[in-house]
């Protein structure tokens, strides 16, 4: 009874001999897993399989596997909520955190899952009701084992013990049980002082920095409407780390929203906050009907707004419309109404939608003592809009994009078939537009969107309830270039091939800057690039790039194995347009000492155009990025570090401009040369002697959620980097740092600056920094 499944989906199970049979798989190079209880998961080798052919006999081998069990001291009375998970010790593996931004956080992928409430494991198991627990399955090595319980935490669960260290067949595992602390308040009317039950209750930690602070900013924890008696509120299972605090948030239809941020907790035991009374607030009935026979509808969302919901983003976020759950969003019940808390003064607009039928959208209902306490919203089932895209030649086009814009404004993209055809349904009755758009691919939800002036004009069309409108859109013609990429004759296999719009001189488009940032990331962190203006060279060094406006314009090559990118000119006319490139190596060599002469194994390395001479404090985004994250450097090119012997070759540099090479290593003061390489020269740049250097142990008070600490030297040097950390736990350690004046600033992203929010001002200190000392500033 082993599952096993093509790693596209489809699944069989083996029977008595171990048997399977996989049916209607796709056609091409699979892999094929097997998982039992009782083994490690098992792979096959790779099976390629032709259409309408059949492949017999292949083998899948199921490791031996070992168990670990073990029992839970001190486990709750609800122990069938429990459960053990388990997953591999991880291994040092710089390949496993390509960005370095982990490491900057100092995250434990694992610990930072379960600082969100994802307790995810490799293994899991139930405890049983006299506290034991088997892990079976497992492959042997070292395993973190720890507890967690349902129903807890931002995603469902909450980690419930610290993680032990385990191997199977070795001695049984004691996992006491934590039971964290437990806060609790009663929330009544602020004028009757009766109980109110009917609540969502939003309990968040915060403070400290690090990744937890971010998530609970960014992905507000989700709550449920839950009913409690006698408005008796237990909220358990709070683990705080060192100085986080409790955010408190407490809603219920009819009444304002409670909010009590940096709540003090204890270490261990129970807080009770007392009474929370809740003040009354208006509300507006809203009742969802269809328009064509009246009839209830049940399930509609239904948002209370003066805006609308940017569709492209709404995806990533939960609940209705985009919102999260609570007294002003929600579902209608079966009678189709919903009560939301309405604002007491201003205006709002009733939003609501439902499957299989039109989005709606009010006009604006002004919000006086006055106001009606009821609204009906009538939904259309809506017309729809069949767009065909034709190129030039009348010809159907794709994949091509198609931007559609509603009559209030809301807007949503879809493809095209291979016919070129592409439906939007359930549209609101009223005037819609329709143009062509640019697919910016995986990250294209979070790109500059741009003005309407720019791109494609719009096509208006007029849409009629359970109607359909005919709209035809045509493809201008493009240009498409392709080519190949060799360095010093020889193909060059995975090279980064990016489009940059125009000439250069700072005219670039800022989505164009955005796409460059998000594609160098993906591709240091193992993704592609951005929609068809970016790709990779075949292993042939080949490459094809498409939908590219004719002109002036470059081509960035960048690579792992060169140490700056490669810009280059291109003129494009429409049509098929080929530019084969060759890079030549040129390459220069150098050696890091420490301040006694010796050697230093695993000094960092960069090589940027130098800034003018004697600039200071010299930065970019590409700068800051690598001071907090080592690696990441967003200018492209790759990172490189120096030997046993302090040797070091940067390859694939720009010849015939000032170069400034910069050596860099914990504990020691950063060193710089600049150069001026000859084209295809193998050059040697001397010895980079790292200085003496300072420390600076920085300690910030205040909210500064996902802060950091910034530092720019103000003396003279040639283009001394800024140095960057994060924020952990209000601390951070400057490292590095060469003797002279320093300017520290350090800022944040949470706090309640005003009542707009946005963090508390950034602070600023003016430190003098001696080698070989470290001084200690509290900001």
């Amino acid at each position: 009874v082993a599952e096993v499944e093509a790693l596209r989906g489809e699944s069989a199970v083996t029977d008595d001999r171990g048997a399977f049979e996989l049916a209607h798989l796709t056609a091409g190079e699979i892999t094929l897993r097997a998982r039992h209880g009782d083994h490690p998961t098992g792979r096959s080798a790779a099976v390629t399989v032709a259409a309408g052919g059949e492949q017999q006999n292949v083998l899948i081998s199921m490791p031996r596997g070992g168990t670990i069990r073990g029992h839970v001291t001190n486990p709750p009375a609800d122990v069938a909520k429990l459960k053990v998970l388990a997953s591999k010790k991880p291994k040092p593996n710089p390949a496993a955190d390509p960005t370095g931004m982990a490491a900057a956080m100092g995250i434990d992928p694992g610990e930072m899952l379960a600082e969100m409430g994802m307790a995810i494991g490799e293994r899991s198991t139930t405890v049983a009701a006299d506290g034991t627990f088997e892990l079976r399955g497992l492959t042997l090595e070292t395993w973190r084992v720890w507890l967690a319980r349902d129903g807890a935490g931002f995603a469902g669960d909450a980690t419930c013990s610290a993680r032990i260290d385990a191997t199977p067949g070795g001695q049984d595992v004691e996992l006491p049980f934590e039971a964290g602390v437990v806060v609790t308040f009663t929330a009544v009317d602020a004028k009757t002082q009766q109980p109110v039950e009917k609540l969502w209750v939003r309990d968040t930690l915060r403070g400290g920095g690090g990744f937890g602070d971010m998530m609970a900013m960014a992905m507000p924890k989700a709550a449920r409407l839950t009913s409690f008696p006698g408005g008796v509120v237990t909220v358990a299972n709070l683990r705080p780390k060192a100085k986080q605090k409790l955010t408190l948030k407490v809603e219920s239809t009819g009444y304002a929203a409670f909010e009590r941020a940096d709540i003090e907790l204890p270490k261990t035991g129970s807080l009770d906050l007392g009474r929370i009374a809740l003040e009354p607030v208006p509300t507006l009935r809203v009742q969802v009907l269809a328009n064509g026979d009246g009839k209830p509808i049940s399930g509609a969302k239904v948002r209370l707004g003066a805006e609308g919901v940017d569709r492209r983003m709404a995806r990533f976020m939960p609940g209705a419309g985009g919102a999260m759950q609570g007294p002003t969003n929600g579902k209608t019940g079966r009678d189709g109404v919903i009560v939301l808390n309405r604002p007491a003064t201003g205006s709002t607009k009733v939003h609501a939608e439902a499957d299989g039928f039109a989005p709606f959208q009010s006009a604006a209902l002004e919000c006086t003592n006055d106001a009606p306490a009821a609204f009906t919203a009538r939904l259309f089932v809506g017309g729809s809009a069949e767009v065909v895209v034709v190129d030039a030649d009348g010809k159907p086009v794709a994949n091509a994009v198609v931007e559609h814009r509603d009559p209030p404004g809301e807007r949503a993209t879809a493809k095209t078939d291979p016919q070129g055809l592409v439906r939007f349904k359930n549209l609101l009755p009223g005037k819609h537009s329709f143009r062509l758009g640019r697919d910016a691919g995986p990250m294209g939800a979070f790109l500059p969107r741009g003005d309407d002036d720019q791109g494609p004009a719009w096509t208006e069309t007029e849409v009629v309830d359970l109607a359909t409108a005919n709209v035809k859109l045509q493809k201008a013609a493009s240009a498409s270039l392709r080519g190949y990429v060799r360095e010093n004759g020889i193909a060059l296999a995975d090279a980064r091939i990016a489009f940059r719009k125009g000439s250069g001189g700072g005219t670039d488009d800022p989505r164009e800057a955005a796409e460059a940032m998000f594609g160098e990331m993906m591709n240091q962190g193992g993704g592609g690039g951005a929609g068809r203006r970016s790709g990779k060279t075949s292993e042939q060094g080949a490459y094809v790039l498409s939908e590219l406006p004719e002109g002036e314009h470059r081509l960035v090559i960048t690579h792992k194995g060169r140490a700056m990118p490669t810009t280059l000119p291109v003129v494009l006319r429409l049509g098929d347009n080929v530019v084969d490139v060759e890079l030549d190596m040129t390459s220069l060599r150098g050696v890091v000492q420490d301040p006694d002469g010796k050697p230093v194994d695993g000094a960092r390395i960069r090589v940027k155009r130098a800034p003018a001479a004697g600039a200071t404090g010299a930065e970019d985004v590409g700068e800051i990025a690598e001071g907090i994250m080592p690696g990441m450097n967003l200018g492209g090119g790759s990172t490189i570090r120096t030997d046993a012997n302090g040797a070091f070759e940067l390859r694939g540099v720009d010849p015939g401009v000032e170069l400034l090479v910069q050596a860099s290593a914990k504990g020691h003061a950063p060193a710089a040369a600049r150069v001026t390489p000859e084209r295809g020269a193998q050059q040697s740049i001397g010895t980079l002697k790292l200085a003496p250097a300072g420390k600076i142990r920085v300690t910030v008070s205040g909210d500064m959620t996902f802060g950091g600490v910034r530092a720019v030297y103000k003396g003279t040097g040639d283009a001394v980097p800024p140095v960057v950390q994060m924020l952990r736990r209000g601390k951070a350690t400057l490292d590095g740092l060469c003797a002279g004046t320093w300017e520290l600033e350090a800022g944040g992203m949470g706090g309640n600056r005003g009542n707009g929010g946005g963090g508390e001002e950034p602070k600023r200190r003016t430190v003098e920094v001696i080698a070989g000392q470290t001084i200690d500033v509290d900001m």
